[in-house]
């Protein structure tokens, strides 16, 4: 489901993160606060004991814990964390949080520039690849009942074996299942990456198809 941020691009706001911050019991909360063209801001309280596993991000990070303490693992290595710290990842660099105690953090990513960086895995290796502007459709914000459209007009005026990278805020299954029903063989879908506030999914045409008369809504989301 799309999380309307708490500050609207181009809006002046005052927010205390601190009565914003909200808490789970055994859970992770995150709320996004802003989110621009080229950024997104995204307040996280976290239940001790919780955890997201490694993975990576295309983004830079910029990481201000406010409360709390936590345990990050960057590329391998530990770090403890407690509130006032600040930290910086880079592109693509493997990272892990674990709460050793109720915390909340503050996250901002930022995109790179012209090209995207993607981490692209398959069975043999794990590689950054650049991926042109042009070619990330961001979903991000988008409501659903219009979004669904794009994305399936995007992939129909793809040429045969060309490929767009979707982002988004939530893995889009049931529309993978959409294509599958209605388009069987005629695409491939890869997970790039799957991070705590965004996921990108490369969608690439395989043969020609007929474009269908409507277009359904077929993620799943209620709006």
């Amino acid at each position: 489901m799309n999380e309307r941020p708490l500050i609207q691009s181009g809006e002046t706001k005052i927010l205390s993160l601190a009565e914003e911050t909200k808490f789970a019991a055994n859970g992770i909360v995150s709320r996004t606060l802003l989110r621009t063209e080229n950024s997104r801001t995204v307040l996280f309280g976290f239940a001790e004991g919780q955890e997201l596993t490694e993975h990576t991000s295309t983004q830079h990070a910029l990481i201000q814990i406010l409360s709390g303490r936590c345990e990050f693992s960057l590329d391998g290595r530990r770090h403890d964390l407690k509130a006032g710290d600040f930290l910086y990842l880079p592109p693509n660099l493997p990272h892990a949080v674990k709460a050793t105690e109720p915390f909340s953090m503050l996250l901002t990513l930022s995109k790179p520039g012209v090209f995207e960086k993607i981490t692209a895995h398959d069975k043999n290796r794990t590689a950054a690849v650049e991926i042109a502007s042009e070619k990330i459709f961001d979903g991000r914000g988008v409501p659903c009942a219009v979004k669904h459209g794009q994305i399936i007009g995007k992939w129909l005026d793809l040429a045969v074996d060309d490929y767009f990278v979707l982002v988004n805020d939530h893995d889009p299954e049931r529309m993978r299942e959409k294509f599958e029903a209605e388009w069987p063989g005629a695409f491939a879908w890869e997970h790039l990456e799957s991070g705590p506030a965004d996921l990108r999914v490369k969608i690439t045409k395989l043969s020609d198809v007929t474009a269908p008369a409507l277009a359904e809504p077929a993620c799943g989301c209620e709006h």
